[in-house]
């Protein structure tokens, strides 16, 4: 029963934050945005080199505080999108040092678009 009453919570859950994506078009298109930055350096190996030397290079420089990996989300797991905005933020310098090394101002947020990000 009470995996019953967990799974219809989940569910209900997932299906409120899915309709408040579709409904707010700077949220959607956040995520979005991040979703294709995410794809592009998990299925280009040149892309993904680049970004692990960048990330390689800030570890070194602050060992304390490594950097995760970009995670992608999952359309069925409703705070996936979170975790993915999360490790997002945490490579922000990471993502604009290669976008702008492989001159690829796509696979980089605007200021503004960094600024909504954090708050």
């Amino acid at each position: 029963m009470l995996y019953r009453i967990s799974f219809v919570v989940h569910t209900t859950l997932q299906l409120t934050i899915g309709d408040v994506v579709k409904k707010c078009a700077a949220v959607k298109s956040i995520i979005e945005k991040s979703r294709a930055i995410t794809s592009a350096y998990k299925n280009s190996s040149s892309l993904q080199t680049v970004f692990e030397n960048f990330q390689s290079q800030q570890n070194n420089e602050n060992p304390e505080s490594k950097l995760p990996s970009l995670q992608k989300d999952v359309v069925t797991r409703w705070n996936s999108s979170h975790t993915m905005m999360v490790s997002i933020l945490k490579n922000r310098q990471v993502i604009c040092r290669a976008s702008q090394e492989l001159g690829r101002e796509d696979l980089n947020f605007t200021e503004e678009e960094w600024e909504c990000r954090q708050s």
